[in-house]
């Protein structure tokens, strides 16, 4: 059996339950500027691209103003999500003990990410 020499892993959903903070901080930016609500379900459909994808499916008109406000709200936000899944970090531990590469993709901005980075 060969060696296992790196690990990928994704961030939402994967490395911590951070679906709830994103929707939230969604909806506390767009719908100021699109004067309507939206639904989880219409903010998870413009899920793939990263944040800014995001606003610009949503509230195209307000692109700039949305970016700024889904930062603010999402770093005001970021206490729904404060740590990794419960054991995360052994296993990132225990790859890096026994010399595996490991590595995290997200469809996350660099902003927000940035955010992650710190609890890991």
């Amino acid at each position: 059996m060969k060696k296992i020499k790196a690990v990928i892993f994704d961030l939402d959903g994967t490395l911590a339950n951070t679906l709830p903070l994103c929707i939230e901080a969604f909806r506390q930016s767009v719908e100021p500027l699109i004067n309507r609500s939206i639904s989880d379900a219409d903010i998870i459909a413009t899920f793939g691209p990263s944040e800014e994808g995001t606003i610009m499916a949503l509230a195209p008109n307000h692109y700039d103003k949305g970016i700024a406000d889904y930062l603010h709200y999402y770093e005001q936000l970021h206490d729904m999500c404060p740590i990794p899944f419960g054991g995360m970090k052994e296993i990132l531990q225990t790859l890096k003990n026994k010399g595996v590469r490991i590595a995290m993709v997200t469809g996350k901005g660099k902003h927000s990410t940035g955010h992650f980075i710190k609890i890991f």
